[in-house]
């Protein structure tokens, strides 16, 4: 077949057509075989896999291998009914809650079988509340039977039952009886008695996996109570319980908490001279009680007021201690969200400690950021609303402020949890104020920022050092007026920035950090860089209005794939300019 057509092509023109025709029919044919190689190649490779494979499969029945499926453990470390009260600072309103609703036997109360639930972020004290409860002796006198079960992650409804059945004291029962087999020795054991059941640690939101347990479970005596604590609403609301949120410690309560592990052994001396140094720490915990003990437990070796001071001037996420301590408890949160809300949860840290989170803005920027997946805009801000609601109901966000319909409008981010953030991120989001700007240990990590907020003062200007960045994503800009915003720094970053997908730039008449995005404005220019025209990726910019001070554009100007204006009358390809 090649010779003839080889002939066929140097028949058919001039030699030197025929040449080059030649030459190209030449190199198709390596092209070709080449081609024939590789799936040579590859054949043979596939053929000694499944070769591999039948001779693993021939010695598995002849050494009669058996297949054994592992058993996904527990997250997280497995707690416990036991406590120390001493070491309890605090709590006193939601204990009081909780002891009214254990110990309640009013007509409202007293019929069914109740549930309780303490809702709140990782390490807020939910568990030690629960234990505090459960080994109260009023509660003791009450409840004929107790029972404390650690739940976990995943919810093994067969472990639980187990568990419940040890608590039970139950005799004869096998550990590896049936669900259906264990389930009916639970219902039988608590016929005609009152019991209180702790589920501590409860992740599920499926009814399925709690509707058996708890069918069982209504054989007890009315006036029974289950406790259990959860970091997500969204499983309160779906056993249907009522609720009891777990607040920040106030500032005194944390410092309670914290000199109880910091100032163990040391002299009233020593401790006067800890104090003032103390309470600044403290506050830095903003009333977690986790972060108070650990921080708490690891000063109570550091001996001089030089280290505690060294504590107090580091980042908290830096600490080992605080890895360690703080981080796994919110880690199990994190690892549970979906890993599009993760995504949205990182981009959050953008953002400075302590902002007021818009969370209409916010859903725009994921959007931007193409975090949200769809392509139609009605559909995004259904999924941002989604995701903006897990995260919220995950005790992610707190502070939150609503409309007047009662809707959810706006929200901060506990400082821990910010703090956690940025260690995820690992130097992909900055929140810079112009007195950062001269810090050598952050400016040498711009090359990895994804995100930046610049927040500047008038008689400050852009440091150089962030032009090393060019693989930005958001550009977030906020100067107090009266400042050159347009400068050389500024011009460069937006020119080698092209994958830029949001670009915010405003300014305010005072120099407050905490501005809502929103309300930013323009500072007037008197024209537009033309760097902006190489930011074909963005997606979401501020108000459009500015262009009605150029009095020498003429005609229109076409904006491609801008969905995410401010104004929803700019909304569109086009935007007519002054004349």
């Amino acid at each position: 077949m090649y010779p003839t057509m080889l002939k066929t092509c140097w028949m058919s023109g001039t030699p030197q057509s025929s040449n080059c025709k030649f030459r190209e029919l030449k190199m198709l044919l390596l092209l070709r075989k080449r081609k024939v190689i590789l799936h040579h190649d590859i054949a043979i490779r596939i053929k000694e896999l499944n070769e591999s494979l039948d001779a693993i499969a021939i010695d598995k029945e002849r050494y009669n291998f058996k297949t054994i499926t592992s058993v996904e453990q527990p997250r997280g470390v497995e707690s416990t009914s036991f406590v120390d009260e001493y070491m309890i600072c605090g709590r006193d309103k939601e204990k009081n809650a909780l002891m009214n609703k254990l110990l309640c036997e009013s007509s409202d109360e007293h019929e069914g079988l109740h549930i309780i639930s303490i809702v709140g972020m990782g390490g807020m004290g939910k568990t030690t509340l629960a234990q505090l409860a459960f080994n109260n002796n009023e509660v003791k006198n009450i409840f004929e039977k107790r029972i404390w079960v650690c739940v976990s992650d995943p919810f093994d409804k067969l472990r639980v039952a187990n568990a419940i059945i040890q608590g039970l004291e139950v005799q004869g029962c096998s550990s590896s009886a049936t669900l259906e087999s264990i389930l009916q020795s639970i219902h039988q054991s608590i016929a005609g008695k009152k019991i209180l059941l702790v589920l501590d640690d409860v992740w599920t939101e499926h009814y399925t996996d709690w509707e058996p347990l708890y069918n069982c479970l209504k054989n007890c005596v009315n006036g029974s109570k289950i406790v259990v604590t959860t970091r997500k609403e969204t499983v309160a609301l779906m056993m249907n319980s009522i609720v009891i949120p777990i607040a920040e410690l106030s500032e005194n309560e944390c410092w309670s908490l914290f000199k109880h592990f910091s100032f163990i052994g040391r002299s009233d001396d020593e401790c006067r001279e800890l104090e003032n140094v103390g309470k600044e720490i403290v506050s830095k915990c903003k009333g977690l009680p986790l972060a108070a003990k650990t921080i708490g437990s690891l000063l109570r070796f550091k001996r001089t007021r030089k280290e505690w001071e060294n504590i107090l001037n580091s980042g908290m996420w830096e600490l080992e201690e605080f890895e360690k301590g703080i981080y796994p408890p919110l880690l199990l949160s994190y690892n549970d969200l979906p890993l599009m809300v993760k995504r949205c949860f990182s981009y959050c840290v953008t953002f400075p400690k302590d902002y007021q989170l818009n969370k209409d803005e916010l859903i725009k920027l994921w959007m931007a950021q193409g975090y949200l997946g769809s392509e139609q805009k009605r559909e995004m801000e259904m999924i941002g609303e989604k995701y903006f609601n897990i995260l919220a109901t995950r005790s992610f966000f707190q502070e939150f402020t609503k409309d007047g319909f009662g809707d959810i409008v706006g929200c901060k981010m506990h400082d821990i949890v910010h703090d956690f953030g940025q260690f995820l991120t690992m130097n992909e989001c900055f929140a810079m104020k112009d007195n950062d700007f001269g810090d050598s240990s952050i400016n040498g990590s711009f090359e990895k920022a994804h995100h930046l907020v610049l927040m500047v003062d008038k008689n400050s200007s852009f440091p150089n050092s962030i032009c090393s960045i060019k693989n930005l994503r958001s550009l977030l800009f906020q100067f107090e007026l009266g400042m050159n915003s347009f400068d050389g720094v500024l011009l460069k970053l937006l020119g080698q920035n092209t994958c830029l997908r949001a670009l915010a730039m405003g300014g305010t008449t005072k120099y407050d950090m905490m501005t809502d995005w929103r309300y930013w404005y323009l500072i007037k220019l008197e024209r537009i860089p033309k760097e902006i025209g190489k930011l074909i990726h963005l997606r979401k910019a501020c108000s459009l209005e500015f262009l009605n001070q150029f009095g020498n554009l003429e005609g229109s100007l076409g904006i491609i794939g801008l969905g995410n204006v401010t104004n929803d009358k700019e909304e569109g390809t086009t935007v007519q300019t002054a004349i």
